[in-house]
């Protein structure tokens, strides 16, 4: 039987649009299967937490439609956040947590389409690589010519870190479909301008004044 918390990320990886500002440092899913497979989302903000993120964050959880609480927390960077579960969102910092990478080739044959395994795969990879600079990421897949496509767009002239971060996320969001080719595009649009989202699914998005949907 496979773990919900796959499904779980998934939905939160839509949802976490509506929070994802530069005082987030983090977002943790944990199972607890004594509990009927309970899942409990723990955001963790640099910043005091305000009646404004504390809104932010039940945006966030309404794509998810889960009736257990969310836990918010202030954790204040360089103080060590405690992870518990697996991580959903890790935004880029100096001195990082220790990541495990997965490789979720296995959901395969359990049923689970290619682009939401690449949609996975994608959101681990950009776990510590998501600077205040990354507007968003898309993705596409294509099962038939073994094609895959990521779409990064930074706001301002993209520095030498960013770049590196974009194009090592890249990379590693290959781990569970290394015989797929990639293809992939990081550009620059200024915000308030509008951008075209080349991908099929969106995989990350900070928050901005308007969804910015695929």
């Amino acid at each position: 039987m496979v773990s919900p918390i796959y499904d779980y990320l998934l939905s939160l990886q839509l949802g976490l649009g509506s929070c994802v500002v530069p005082e987030l440092r983090a977002v943790t899913a944990e199972l607890n299967s004594l509990i009927g497979s309970q899942i409990t989302p723990y955001f963790f903000y640099d910043s005091e937490i305000t009646d404004k993120i504390t809104e932010q964050v039940q945006q966030a959880m309404e794509e998810v439609d889960e009736s257990f609480p969310e836990q918010i927390k202030q954790v204040k960077y360089p103080q060590k956040i405690p992870i518990r579960g697996v991580l959903a969102y890790l935004r880029y910092e100096p001195i990082l947590p220790q990541i495990t990478k997965e490789n979720r080739s296995f959901l395969l044959k359990e049923g689970f389409p290619p682009q939401s395994v690449f949609r996975l795969d994608m959101q681990e990879a950009l776990l510590g690589k998501v600077t205040p600079e990354l507007r968003h990421v898309s993705v596409a897949v294509d099962p038939l010519r073994k094609k895959l496509f990521a779409h990064l767009i930074y706001d301002g002239k993209i520095s030498d870190l960013n770049r590196h971060l974009a194009q090592t996320a890249i990379q590693d969001s290959r781990i569970s479909l290394p015989e797929y080719e990639m293809d992939s595009l990081i550009e620059q649009v200024d915000f308030p301008s509008d951008f075209t989202c080349r991908g099929n699914w969106l995989a990350y998005w900070r928050r901005e004044r308007e969804f910015p949907g695929c």
